[in-house]
């Protein structure tokens, strides 16, 4: 009796983890593309050379380089004095601005101000696989995590899914209605408009008009 009900157990728990699964598998995330990155918005359109360090200081220069690597010391490079990771709070370069998180620098694409900022984190990821005949292939993919910040310095919270930027923007209704709707209807307007989703932000930060 008790094996029965042992069994019985495991299988409603196999089945509630399947379902757990597969609801969440269905959401579509949000990858590379989903937010326009290839211009420069608001306190970008400054062509400056900058580099914020966490003391509070602003330097500006010549040339600004970012480097890391096994065979160089990482940092940013600023007319050739180097700082490291650690000490830098972000940088501006070639009209777009970078701003330091835990461990990676994020690119903003809408400047919020003292409201809702959105920064992208683009990095490669290299797989290796080997075929039934032995032969080995690597194969390198482009990924893409969003970022929302309350103000410059707020806690970043991740965009995963289009049900996050709903509830990130829940308190403005005109915002709301910009993303309730079916994830290929949406899909469509960004292929349409690559900056529809920065254009929700922009109204939010606007004061939901």
């Amino acid at each position: 009796m008790r094996t029965n009900l042992f069994k019985h157990l495991l299988s409603l728990s196999a089945l509630a983890l399947f379902l757990l699964l597969a609801a969440a598998s269905s959401k579509k995330t949000l990858g590379c593309g989903a937010f326009d990155s290839r211009a420069a918005y608001g306190r970008d359109k400054d062509t400056r050379q900058l580099l914020w360090l966490k003391d509070g200081s602003q330097l500006e220069g010549e040339r600004l380089v970012v480097q890391s690597g096994l065979l160089v010391r990482d940092g940013v490079k600023l007319d050739g004095t180097m700082y490291k990771f650690d000490e830098v709070a972000a940088y501006q370069r070639n009209g777009k601005y970078y701003k330091r998180f835990d461990r990676f620098f994020g690119e903003r694409l809408v400047d919020g101000k003292s409201n809702l900022n959105v920064y992208m984190h683009q990095y490669e990821r290299t797989t290796t696989s080997t075929a039934g005949n032995g032969r080995m292939s690597t194969s390198t993919r482009v990924y893409c995590d969003y970022y929302v910040l309350k103000g410059e310095n707020g806690t970043p919270v991740q965009i995963l899914t289009q049900e996050d930027l709903a509830r990130i923007v829940a308190d403005c209704p005109k915002a709301v209605a910009q993303v309730q709707m079916k994830n290929k209807e949406m899909r469509k307007l960004i292929r349409d408009n690559p900056r529809y989703l920065n254009e929700i932000f922009e109204t939010y930060n606007a004061g939901c008009r």
